[in-house]
């Protein structure tokens, strides 16, 4: 039975984090592991530093990294906050293109954004028709492919087939982008030395390699009716042939569990009963998730809790309410716990058959 990648998202300069979760890397002998590249945080005052930090403690613990690119530089962005789309629309594969320049021997696979259909991440009211989006992620994958790397589109959570129909039929014309004041790609950033004239994808769907689907029972922008893995994959395939077959779609786009969690403690219920109950069925959630054959790779939420202090995107973009869920989908407590879900998963990854089937 194939054990999962792991995930986790560091704060900038947390280097205590990392630490630990090289640690748990080491003991879990997790062979992938998907892990945030924030651009906002690339950007500050000592962002090249701490990436260097972090991609290099990460890598030397073992596994092959799954960078997720996003968060806009809120000082590049058309209104200042990380979900809204940068004020020059090509500065995004420009980033990426630095990414596989420094990092690229640490990884095969690139994230392209994360959760692109969730408020909190990509701003819909700027870009009710998904146009900004489109033009910003098809230039960033070419980037990808250019550099024998392959693209897997942040994980739509919940997964919705209306948007991966709109990022089919959407285009990329780069007039209309350069009328609107957007910069170009220097010459060699991309295949032929240029963007080229004109449109430059029939779709954003003829570019990723994979798409990603997200979900977690307990997270409460996700508490909807689901009907199981097995179905939301079967779903989502089944719509991509469709747009395969119209000429909207390229052949052979997998589908990937890209983060699937359970968090320990719900809204509001710390209680010790509460939290046992959760560590339950955090495990069972896992092994569920993990038996899913549809999915081309899974990916598990999180290596350790988040600190209180760090603001959820819901707080930070939407002026939302705090979330409690979010801060308990780890392996580990902050104190250094280990929750049971650490001890079932190093189990299973020291029988013999884990190792040849693990993502």
């Amino acid at each position: 039975m194939r054990l999962p990648a792991l995930c986790q998202w560091f704060i900038f300069e947390d280097r205590q984090a990392v630490e630990r979760t090289a640690a748990t890397i080491e003991e879990l002998q997790i062979k992938e592991f998907r892990i945030l590249f924030s651009w906002a945080d690339w950007d500050r005052p000592g962002g090249q530093e701490w990436f260097d930090f972090f991609v290099d403690r990460i890598g030397e613990a073992g596994p092959k990294l799954i960078p997720a690119l996003f968060y806009t530089p809120p000082e590049q962005a058309i209104g200042g906050k990380t979900s809204h789309p940068p004020k020059d629309i090509l500065s995004y594969a420009r980033f990426a293109g630095q990414m596989i320049e420094r990092y690229g021997s640490r990884f095969d696979w690139v994230q392209i954004w994360n959760e692109p259909n969730w408020q909190p991440y990509w701003d819909w009211d700027i870009d009710p028709d998904g146009s900004i989006f489109c033009q910003m992620a098809i230039p960033a994958i070419d980037i990808v492919h250019a550099a024998g790397k392959k693209a897997v589109l942040g994980g739509l959570t919940p997964y919705d087939p209306a948007w991966l129909t709109m990022a089919a039929r959407c285009s990329t014309v780069r007039g209309k982008s350069e009328e609107k004041g957007h910069g170009s790609l220097p010459n060699g950033s991309l295949p032929n030395g240029s963007l080229p004239n004109g449109s430059l994808s029939n779709g954003l769907l003829h570019k990723p390699d994979a798409v990603g689907l997200h979900h977690s029972p307990s997270w409460t922008n996700q508490r909807r009716k689901w009907y199981g893995w097995a179905s939301e994959i079967m779903t989502a395939r089944a719509h991509l042939d469709g747009l395969e077959k119209a000429g909207l779609a390229k052949s052979g786009i997998e589908i990937w569990i890209a983060e699937a969690g359970y968090a320990t403690v719900d809204d509001g219920a710390i209680l010790d009963d509460a939290r046992r109950r959760g560590e339950r069925e955090q495990t069972k959630f896992f092994d569920y998730t993990r038996r899913q054959a549809g999915a081309d790779k899974i990916i598990w939420y999180s290596a350790i809790d988040q600190p209180p202090e760090n603001m959820t995107d819901d707080e930070l973009n939407m002026n939302g309410g705090r979330q409690e869920a979010a801060y308990h989908f780890g392996l580990e407590t902050l104190d250094g716990r280990r929750k049971p879900l650490f001890y079932h998963w190093k189990d299973l990854a020291a029988e013999p058959s884990s190792s040849s089937d693990r993502l």
